[in-house]
């Protein structure tokens, strides 16, 4: 058998010989990510782009927010905004897409974070990145023209920027086909091709749809009022004028929606799967096991399928907290892509050996830099609430579930933190009390305190056991009180035990 690097079964890859036996070959095939390669390459490009455009779902994305996008600015505000946000995820998306064709591995946004930027800092990006016209219908000056602000917010120019959010909440998934990249043949071209054709068709998509949508509509004050479970039912109701012919719109939007569903749970199991592959999930030998039989990661995409029914749960209880929890997607998945692209431009593109798309030069410091700016700008805007006057019920609750997820990963953290001090090497710390206690707890923790001179302890009192701890490989410094006044240079003490 040959496993050379041109073997045109497994194209690009190499083997790792583990020895020769009466004339036999024993060995494994190992892919462009450095791991074996469990998974056989049953996608082609075109059911790749397939995966991708029905996971990217567009148009039916757009669609299901259409009447919370109105308020925004009217039809000509859910137009220009969608135009905006496609321009800025454009940029983000031929970032990926250059990262993909360097790195092509199913992992995607964490395992490129943690190479972009370079060793001493490619862990902790990693973690970060693994922590969408007929009489009496509108008129062309309602559609393209008239503004309409019902959000409440004083300032138009706020309420367009964060109008992008309903059309961002509909192209947001640039990156879900790099989670093939271990399925498909010469993944480093093809998934780039995929990504290529998965945003240029849900741009169009939706577009076409939006103005076609927009143009039935009769009454935009129904629309907004309606109460139905559907907002498209009433939209569709007055493009036909018939309970039928509604249904039958419904129907047609439904079944799209129904195959994203099998696009999900192919893209999210896989990365859950590479997650368990490299030990980074609870029972991570059960999570990134292949399945013998279907060889695929059936354990990871069965994990998924339950969390996602779990989550789908709290609309029963809570329809507040279910908007909490789809509101914040677009936050977290553009953290994860800043992850990998901002370390990326700032290490000068230095630890990413080129693939077949490749931006040259200045060219893709500008597109990743628009990229990164939209995220860091737009992200925090997304944090704000919907509409003015805030109630419990309508509050943007966003910026809590990230806290949260931070949260809950403290036990993570704490591990990074410690990993970063050894590659780093600073001469001093600044740490909250929680997680000063947390390090000092474990003989890893209190070595990586001893390679500082000095460890600060600021913002509440630190339990009086943990700084004699830390006090017998470094100095700790108490500074509560004085981070306001600026005082910290001056509060070094000569004295451990002061």
């Amino acid at each position: 058998m040959d496993f050379s690097a041109n073997d045109t079964k497994h194209p690009g890859m190499v083997t790792n010989v583990a020895g020769v036996e009466k004339g036999e070959v024993h060995g494994v095939v190992i892919n462009e990510t450095g791991h074996v390669q469990e998974l056989e390459r049953n996608f082609s490009f075109l059911s790749v782009c397939s995966v991708g455009i029905v996971t990217g779902n567009t148009w039916a994305a757009l669609g299901g927010s259409i009447v919370v996008a109105l308020y925004n600015g009217g039809p000509p505000g859910v137009i220009y905004e969608f135009l905006v946000v496609s321009f800025f995820y454009w940029c983000i998306s031929a970032s990926i897409a250059e990262l993909a064709s360097a790195i092509p591995s199913s992992s995607g946004v964490y395992q490129w974070a943690s190479i972009t930027a370079g060793p001493k800092y490619g862990k902790i990006c990693g973690w970060f990145a693994g922590c969408t016209t007929g009489a009496g219908h509108a008129t062309s000056a309602i559609v393209w023209k008239n503004w309409s602000n019902q959000t409440g917010w004083a300032s138009d120019g706020f309420v367009f920027l964060a109008g992008t959010l309903n059309g961002a909440f509909a192209v947001g998934t640039p990156d879900c086909v790099s989670h093939l990249a271990e399925e498909i043949p010469n993944p480093r071209r093809n998934i780039p091709k995929a990504i290529l054709a998965q945003m240029v068709i849900g741009f169009f998509t939706a577009l076409f749809y939006m103005i076609a949508i927009f143009y039935s509509i009769q009454s935009f004050d129904d629309v907004l009022a309606n109460t139905y479970t559907s907002p498209l039912a009433e939209v569709y109701l007055q493009a036909t004028s018939s309970k039928g012919g509604a249904l039958g719109l419904l129907i047609l939007i439904y079944l799209p929606l129904t195959c994203g569903f099998f696009g999900n749970f192919i893209t999210c199991g896989r990365m859950l799967w590479t997650l368990g592959r490299d030990g980074a999930t609870p029972f991570s030998g059960t999570v990134g096991a292949i399945h013998p039989t279907h060889k695929n990661p059936f354990n990871a995409t069965l994990i998924c399928g339950i969390i996602c029914t779990i989550l789908g749960c709290i609309y029963v209880g809570s329809i507040t907290a279910f908007n909490a929890f789809v509101g914040s997607f677009v936050i977290f998945s553009t953290l994860s892509y800043i992850a990998a692209i901002l370390p990326h431009l700032l290490t000068k593109r230095r630890y990413v050996i080129p693939g077949p798309f490749w931006m040259p030069g200045w060219i893709g410091y500008v597109v990743g830099g628009i990229g990164c700016a939209y995220i860091v700008v737009f992200d925090v805007i997304y944090c704000f609430p919907y509409a003015m006057p805030v109630s419990a019920a309508s509050m943007n609750y966003s910026a809590l579930i990230i806290v949260v997820d931070i949260l809950t990963q403290e036990g993570e953290a704490k591990d990074m933190i410690i990993e970063v001090v050894k590659q780093t090497k600073p001469r001093l710390g600044f740490f909250a009390p929680s997680m000063l206690e947390e390090i000092s707890d474990t003989p890893k923790g209190q070595d990586a305190f001893g390679k500082m001179e000095y460890v600060f302890c600021g913002g509440a009192p630190s339990a009086r056991a943990a700084g004699k701890k830390i006090n017998m490989v470094t100095n700790v410094q108490v500074v509560i009180g004085s981070t306001g006044a600026g005082t910290i240079p001056n509060l070094l003490t000569g004295a451990k035990e002061d």
